[in-house]
């Protein structure tokens, strides 16, 4: 059976294979969204959730639709 992710756990594999996909680094997408490099990376490892505003940010910067975060659809596996 398939295991259910939750809405957090989506946003922040797609915010990690948007990121990776499109050459940035946690740093370069921290000063996009203004915040401290360490702040992104518990957001992105799940210790913390994104904001609205925070995905509206990283819509801008990988050209994409907020809604986009929240399909299940890219998994990142770092190995």
């Amino acid at each position: 059976m398939k295991e259910l992710l939750s809405s957090n756990d989506i946003i922040r594999n797609n915010v990690r294979y948007y990121r990776l996909k499109n050459g940035y680094t946690q740093k370069q997408v921290s000063e996009h969204l203004n915040i401290d490099e360490k702040h992104f990376n518990r957001l992105e490892n799940g210790y913390y959730n994104f904001t609205l505003e925070n995905l509206d940010l990283l819509a801008q910067l990988f050209n994409k639709e907020p809604w986009e975060f929240l399909k299940e659809r890219h998994k990142f596996d770092e190995k």
